[in-house]
């Protein structure tokens, strides 16, 4: 199956919904007020769907985009932090977020050439700091007295149709 969503999804694409797809487990203990979903069925555009609270939003996000790598780094770091129970300092969660494809690298032992990908679409701590004034990111997070606190937690991640 995964050779035939290669070749429907960009290589950034395929590359983070292998990340996505492994951080289900990451959250099936979250107790949060929202839920996101990321959708992969478009060849190149990351759709993200927040729901909760009578809310529905969504942003699209170019996969290679710092923006979509960004959504993929802070969700693994805050799967690993648990962050639905204690907020955490911005910094942290920044250094969290920058470190996240290493991180994924490093727990699920990934094969050499493929963790080389992986570790190629991660961003900065900049990166993640500019993200925070995003629309997801205020859909995702709530940012009081310097700690962050995760409000939405991973629900699913829909595979492209092949």
């Amino acid at each position: 199956m995964d050779e035939l969503i290669r070749g429907r999804l960009t290589e950034d694409g395929y590359i983070l919904f292998i990340v996505s797809r492994d951080m289900l487990d990451l959250f099936k203990d979250a107790e949060t007020e929202k839920s996101v979903e990321l959708d992969y069925n478009n060849r190149t555009t990351l759709r993200i769907f927040f729901r909760g609270n009578d809310i529905e939003d969504k942003s699209s996000l170019y996969y290679g985009s710092s923006a979509a790598r960004c959504v993929i780094s802070s969700l693994f770091a805050s799967g690993c932090c648990e962050l639905w129970k204690e907020p955490i300092g911005v910094d942290n969660f920044k250094l969290y977020a920058s470190n996240a494809f290493e991180n994924y690298c490093s727990k699920k032992s990934v094969e050499e050439g493929l963790a080389t990908k992986i570790k190629n679409l991660s961003v900065s701590e900049s990166d993640v700091g500019r993200a925070m004034d995003d629309k997801w990111f205020k859909n995702m997070y709530e940012t009081v007295d310097d700690k962050i606190r995760l409000r939405c937690g991973l629900r699913n991640v829909v595979a492209p149709k092949v």
